[in-house]
């Protein structure tokens, strides 16, 4: 038998749609712990935690451990996140 070229209609609800990034809550980020490497070669590894997010500028205020601090947009948390979960087992926190 010859295949068919007729194609049964598609309704617009049944057809898959791509996702959409998921939409994170910035606040859910407070209170974690994430690392930063620092030092000339960036060998010196620093954690800290996400104390505040500042609606207004969206950053991220970061606290380290040695007493440091700085603002984080969304890209450095995210990569700090990633950074802690690689390298937690040295997080002298949990120790």
């Amino acid at each position: 038998p010859k295949p068919s070229t007729k194609r049964a209609p598609v309704s617009p609800s049944s057809q898959t749609k791509p996702k959409k990034p998921k939409k994170r809550e910035p606040k859910m980020f407070v209170n974690r712990r994430l690392g930063k490497f620092f030092g000339d070669n960036e060998t010196d590894l620093f954690f800290g935690v996400i104390t505040s997010y500042d609606e207004k500028v969206k950053f991220w205020h970061i606290d380290y451990d040695d007493g440091d601090e700085e603002e984080y947009d969304e890209n450095d948390v995210l990569t700090g996140l990633e950074l802690y979960d690689r390298h937690k087992d040295l997080d002298p926190k949990l120790k």
